[in-house]
């Protein structure tokens, strides 16, 4: 083909015959390029033109995206802003409970201080009380010895004498029987008097006790020190003793302790077994249900030496004891159908007096228990989960999370559950999972972690 045909020159020949085209041709060719140059040049300048409202256009696109983008910061630097005021409000409601709670464990305190002192009075005054008890039954004793002399003189002066001496005996001995009447009668009337006011300072007593041991079980304050008696009826018998209540907080759970001397299930007949069990309560209403928390229980060495104590931490926290038998809210009864524990709590053997340890547990057939601590989770949670949650709606990095109880939730094959988070702003709500011991194939040679989404907000 031509060396013009781009210019429009149709005219295929040889190439032998080509150079004489090309002299030939120039008259023709000359027009077409031409016409070819200026249409070249037509569309040079279309294009030029359209890449000028492209790069204005973009320019403009561009200034838009800057201007949204500028209101995008500002949108956020007003939330973070929001945000940060909300956390500082919650911070300060936080600051604000805790101090209402230290304020209320004060008084509560001060209260339980003045029963203390009210039933230490009230011991000294039945003493007090006693003692003068005491003095009128021995003066009574001595009146009524004077009464039996009395008589005794009576009779001797009852004898036949002269008339004038047996009259005047005779009214001698009947003012002397009854003044020692009269006094008789007073000093039982007294006797009375002490009785009663002992029996209404004793039932006085026992009042302030039931208000002190009520008030400290409502106030949560621990150690809460629980007494097992007749422990060896309870062997006998094989049944199992239930503790006074107590509660995990002030207006919070309430629970007791149970204990099988003989043990139960695996701990049947070589160790002695310990359940906690959730109570029906006052403050259940404004509880969350099921409980999650765990309850730190230990039983005394009444030989002296607190190292030798033994504890065991009862966790409601494992997701295979939220049964609601166990830790649900308890309506129709006064406690949970069943309760969570250690069936192999201590060996019965070691109950008794060890010397080299120096240790005894089982003491004048009494048992001493201890609820040193309860960890309510979703209290504790509920709080740093309301900073949490606003601080991981901003997203501020990094979002730290703590996973205590490594050697227990190994143990029990048990998954840990984080406080869920944000992936952005508005963005997609997430919780860590952690199974210490493994999970699936990695039982038992790894740590498995997951991250699984959640039902959020946005």
């Amino acid at each position: 083909s031509c060396d013009f045909h781009y210019a429009g020159c149709e005219v295929q020949l040889p190439r032998k015959d080509m150079p004489a085209h090309l002299v030939e041709g120039l008259a023709m060719h000359l027009p077409l390029i031409a016409t070819c140059t200026k249409q070249m040049q037509a569309e040079r300048e279309q294009m030029e033109k359209e890449n000028e409202i492209g790069k204005a256009k973009q320019e403009q696109e561009i200034e838009t995206l800057w201007k949204s983008l500028a209101e995008r910061n500002t949108e956020i630097a007003e939330l973070i802003v929001k945000f940060e005021g909300e956390l500082e409000q919650s911070r300060q409601k936080i600051e604000k409970m805790e101090t209402e709670n230290k304020k209320m464990k004060a008084i509560q305190e001060q209260e339980i201080a003045a029963l203390r002192k009210g039933l230490a009075e009230k011991n000294t005054e039945i003493a007090q009380l006693q003692e003068e008890l005491s003095a009128v039954a021995l003066n009574v004793k001595e009146v009524e010895d004077c009464v039996s002399l009395s008589k005794d003189e009576e009779t001797e002066a009852a004898k036949p004498k002269k008339d004038g001496d047996s009259r005047f005996q005779k009214g001698l001995f009947s003012s002397k029987k009854e003044r020692k009447r009269q006094e008789i009668a007073g000093l039982k009337a007294k006797y009375e008097e002490h009785n009663s006011s002992i029996a209404e300072l004793i039932a006085n007593q026992e009042k302030d006790r039931s208000s002190l041991e009520t008030l400290q079980s409502y106030a949560g304050s621990f150690p809460v020190q629980l007494t097992m008696t007749d422990v060896q009826k309870h062997m006998t018998y094989d049944d199992t003793w239930f503790s006074k209540p107590f509660y995990t907080h002030p207006h919070g759970y309430k629970m007791c302790l149970k204990v099988a001397v003989n043990g139960r299930r695996k701990g049947a007949g070589t160790h002695i077994s310990v359940y906690i069990y959730l109570m029906r309560g006052e403050f259940d209403d404004h509880l969350r249900w099921p409980f999650q928390g765990q309850v730190t229980v230990q039983l005394i060495n009444q030989a002296g030496e607190d190292e030798c104590n033994h504890t065991a931490t009862i966790s409601f926290s494992n997701p295979q004891h939220s049964s609601l038998d166990i830790a649900g809210r308890v309506v129709s009864t006064e406690r949970a159908t069943d309760g969570i524990g250690q069936a192999k709590f201590l060996p019965l053997e070691e109950l008794g007096y060890s010397a080299g340890k120096n240790c005894q547990y089982l003491k004048d057939d009494c048992l001493c228990f201890e609820i040193t601590r309860v960890t309510d989770v979703d209290r504790m949670v509920q709080l740093e989960r309301q900073c949490l949650v606003i601080e991981s709606r901003v997203c501020i990095p990094p979002i730290e999370f703590t996973m205590s109880d490594i050697d227990q939730q190994t143990n029990e094959n048990a998954t840990w559950y984080s406080p869920s988070f944000y992936t952005h702003q508005r963005g997609y709500k997430m919780s860590l999972h952690v199974s210490p011991n493994g999970f699936a194939t990695a039982r038992g040679t790894h740590v498995s972690v997951y991250v699984c989404l959640v039902r959020g907000e946005f």
